[in-house]
């Protein structure tokens, strides 16, 4: 009788085979993780952005804002505001400056924002020009 083999993949075949498999799913993977990061950049962009909108209108409509002559300590403001806790590390400044001089009817409130992602500090900016 003679011994007859069947047709079959051999060992080679099979680990090239898993090799493939295994790149695949190992850059989906990072393709997955890459995108993940990239939405909760722009999340976390997006909350910024809001809350310095938020503080810009909130500063805008203050009396004390048309006073140029004070100090720029005293027309700069520091918050830690609630609802920030999606931010870590969130802080708002706020500042009223006039950049044409105290002549001109032109008021520069710029609201900046600052928190932390990964160990490292972001910041979103906003600039709003409001006549006194």
């Amino acid at each position: 009788m003679k011994f007859q083999t069947k047709p079959a993949f051999t060992a080679v075949e099979i680990m090239i085979t898993l090799f493939v498999a295994v790149m695949f799913i190992f850059s989906g993977y990072s393709l997955y993780l890459h995108v993940y990061q990239k939405i909760n950049f722009a999340k976390n962009r997006s909350i910024a952005s809001n809350i310095a909108e938020a503080h810009l209108k909130k500063r805008m409509l203050e009396s004390e804002l048309a006073d140029c002559l004070l100090p720029l300590d005293q027309r700069t403001k520091t918050e830690l505001p609630e609802g920030g806790e999606d931010l870590p590390g969130l802080t708002i400044e706020t500042v009223v400056s006039c950049p044409y001089g105290n002549t001109v009817e032109l008021l520069e409130v710029t609201s900046t924002v600052k928190y932390m992602v990964n160990g490292s500090e972001e910041l979103e900016r906003q600039t709003i020009y409001v006549e006194k």
